[in-house]
């Protein structure tokens, strides 16, 4: 299994991260694990006012496979 992180950031588009959600995310099935990263691990509001919790926290990204960072 790919081990998929995306980092999160206040302000970051909200686009980018749709994206890599639905292709990464749950649509992948078990073939991807994806993993919202930020530090500290509150809440992030994006563009739009869409609000994302993280799961992990930086920590994490040193054992994933692919590393996202929105733009």
């Amino acid at each position: 299994m790919q081990k998929i992180a995306l980092v999160l950031f206040d302000s970051a588009r909200l686009f980018d991260t749709a994206v890599v959600d639905e292709v990464w995310g749950a649509r992948s099935g078990a073939a991807a694990e994806l993993r919202k990263c930020a530090e500290p691990k509150d809440p992030v509001q994006l563009t739009g006012g869409v609000v994302l919790t993280p799961k992990r926290g930086f920590s994490w990204l040193r054992t994933a496979d692919l590393v996202f960072v929105p733009g």
